[in-house]
């Protein structure tokens, strides 16, 4: 419980002071607790239970936004370039007879796809407010969406229309 022992928060009708409400908290927390106590002097009047203040550390820490790599808008055709001169310079052509062999290999192509990224794929840098599940298509779904419940809105007087059936699917996909 948030609210230490022993403290009372209910005058009752004898005027006896009593501990009714309790105020609780889970594990996890009950760390974030800062202060929790009644406060008397804020007692409404014509009532019994006495006002608590809990304070809750609600600090938040700020994530950093890492660059990434925007693949969506990579030119694909310079990167297959870059990707095939860099197989030639570093990645040796043969048999592979072992697993030593072979893990050089596959290290060798690791570090050519990782060249070819950094090169090819351009740099971003996404806002804190960025949606990074959202694309051009979603975009494009919703102003149909929008177009169609417009539609559907212009001829509510007739409930067999079909732009209603047309907004109700679009709506569905969207």
């Amino acid at each position: 419980m948030a609210l230490a022992p022993g403290i009372p928060t209910c005058k009752n009708s004898h005027g006896n002071w009593t501990r009714t409400d309790n105020v609780f908290t889970s594990a996890h927390t009950e760390d974030l607790v800062t202060e929790c106590d009644m406060i008397p002097h804020l007692r409404p009047v014509v009532t019994d239970h006495v006002p608590i203040r809990t304070r809750i550390d609600f600090t938040l820490e700020e994530t950093i936004q890492l660059p990434r790599k925007n693949f969506r808008a990579t030119d694909w055709k310079k990167l297959r370039e870059v990707l095939v001169q860099e197989l030639n310079k570093h990645l040796p052509t043969g048999r592979i007879n072992d697993a030593k062999t072979l893990q050089i290999r596959q290290d060798k192509l690791t570090s050519a796809l990782q060249a070819a990224i950094e090169e090819a794929v351009p740099t971003s840098r996404p806002g804190p407010n960025t949606h990074r599940w959202w694309n051009p298509d979603l975009s494009k779904m919703r102003d149909e969406v929008t177009a169609a419940k417009q539609e559907s809105y212009k001829n509510r007087g007739s409930t067999t229309h079909p732009s209603h059936d047309k907004a109700k699917q679009l709506d569905k996909e969207y």
